[in-house]
């Protein structure tokens, strides 16, 4: 199940009316200040509205001509990123770091483990990763060290993501601007022609232009859809599940439906939370290990 709803705020944290106008630098300091102490019992909101005020202050401090001027170089630190990932830079730093028991790791000895990959290029990514704060420099000149954002990269489901974002819709987004002048400056209707299928030169849906020419990207995609959630909290820990959902469930209907739930990682986590909606034994189809009453059902969601 998908849903966009966000979870009720906490006491104290609810979204200011004028939250999306320009703000004054010292009201945003001193709100930043007051939300210390939530932040240090670990209140998520708290945590939540920091960061949105953090983005604020940022914009705030920011010459306009600068944020304006910012976006242009984006796709470079994207490219920076993306050639990391193709090179399993982060993992490969993390690997090298323990082995070195903790010490920083050189350009030198992670080109070495990263596909042989040229140490001038390397330290050039490198660079950028570490300005973005991604890895951390060590005490000498070309040293690094991996940091708790590193480890987020290397987990695969990410890096799934990186790839299959940047192979399949990055094209579909670079070109959109030309496709959108050739078209008078419409949305796109049509599943079979539009941002991605002018890009790749295609006449066939994402889902089957991956499967057919490009089936690495669909499993990238399968597995990077398998781990979306990030650091958010999952929707049935504060979605009324038992009043809206549970209440009144006829048991001969089907309870839940996922719309491209892809390997039913969100339909069995919800089963796996609620057991009392589980049956003992099913004779449909199971989707991994779980015995929850759970059916895959083909079906092209792109078709009414």
């Amino acid at each position: 199940m998908s849903t966009s709803a966000t979870p009720p705020a906490t006491p104290g944290t609810e979204k200011n009316n004028s939250f999306d106008q320009p703000a004054d630098t010292n009201s945003l300091i001193n709100e930043l200040s007051r939300l210390n102490i939530s932040i240090s019992k670990g209140d998520n909101a708290a945590k939540t509205r920091a960061l949105a005020l953090s983005r604020q202050l940022t914009a705030s401090l920011t010459e306009p001509v600068d944020a304006a001027s910012s976006m242009i170089f984006q796709p470079f630190i994207s490219f920076a990123v993306q050639t990391a990932v193709r090179l399993d830079v982060f993992s490969r730093l993390i690997q090298q770091q323990a082995e070195q028991y903790n010490e920083a790791v050189s350009t030198k000895m992670l080109s070495v483990v990263c596909n042989n990959a040229e140490p001038l290029l390397l330290s050039r990514i490198l660079r950028v990763l570490s300005s973005l704060s991604y890895i951390s420099e060590g005490s000498e000149p070309e040293t690094w060290l991996a940091n708790p954002t590193t480890h987020a990269f290397a987990i695969p489901a990410i890096a799934a993501g990186h790839r299959f974002v940047w192979d399949i819709q990055v094209p579909g987004t670079a070109h959109a601007p030309k496709f959108l002048e050739e078209t008078n400056y419409v949305c796109p209707t049509s599943a079979n022609d539009g941002f991605i299928q002018y890009a790749h030169s295609t006449r066939y849906d994402v889902f089957e232009y991956m499967s057919c020419v490009r089936p690495d990207r669909l499993q990238d995609f399968h597995t990077f859809m398998g781990n979306t959630m990030g650091s958010r909290s999952y929707w049935v820990d504060w979605y009324p599940v038992q009043e809206q959902i549970l209440t009144g469930y006829d048991s001969s209907t089907t309870l839940l439906v996922d719309v491209g739930g892809g390997k039913g990682h969100d339909i069995l986590s919800f089963a796996e939370r609620f057991p009392s909606t589980r049956e003992e034994e099913s004779s449909e189809t199971q989707i991994g290990p779980s015995r929850s009453a759970c059916r895959p059902l083909h079906h092209c969601f792109l078709i009414p």
